[in-house]
């Protein structure tokens, strides 16, 4: 714990430094913003991306790690569209029509993988004919999803798994309407 702590106060005086011809007002935001950046990287495992939307990282810390359980809709046991259900209702404020992986992407809006945003949503078809997995976009090729071996977990496009069973990705149009992209 002392070398995370340590590591995130070298982020912190690195961005102060960088900031330094800035007033003490905006040299203050920046370097919480930095320090934050910092935090979320060490805590999610991957380099977030410059802009973020600060609490969503907050509301993805308390999921990460829940276990797999399906059908399971909350802190203790969330299924793969279960999660995105809970986080579209619950931070985004927008009610999923579906609750299963297929009828939540009869819900969106298909767009190109080189058009996701923080917030679109990814789907795979994994051992069916139809979508059978979910996750939450974040930027550079992460998602959150819950995994039923691992519960919440952050992966990325790019591994061989999720590259060989990737269908596409969404955005829904509520989604688009209320939220303005980092």
């Amino acid at each position: 714990m002392k070398s995370v702590k340590y590591i995130l106060l070298l982020i912190v005086f690195a961005c102060q430094n960088s900031f330094a011809q800035l007033s003490a007002t905006d040299m203050y935001g920046d370097s919480y913003y930095c320090y934050q950046n910092g935090y979320y990287t060490q805590v999610f495992g991957f380099q977030v991306p410059d802009k973020f939307n600060t609490n969503l990282y907050d509301t993805l810390e308390t999921w990460l790690g829940t276990p797999y359980r399906s059908a399971g809709m909350s802190l203790s046991g969330v299924d793969c569209s279960g999660f995105v259900t809970c986080m579209y209702n619950g931070f985004y404020g927008v009610k999923l029509k579906g609750r299963r992986c297929s009828e939540i992407y009869k819900e969106v809006d298909k767009i190109d993988k080189s058009e996701l945003k923080e917030g679109d949503i990814v789907f795979f078809k994994i051992r069916h004919s139809e979508v059978s997995h979910v996750g939450l976009y974040l930027g550079n090729d992460k998602f959150i999803h819950s995994s039923t071996s691992s519960g919440v977990i952050i992966s990325d496009l790019k591994e061989e798994y999720y590259k060989k069973y990737f269908w596409g990705g969404g955005r829904l149009k509520e989604f688009s309407r209320i939220t303005e992209y980092q």
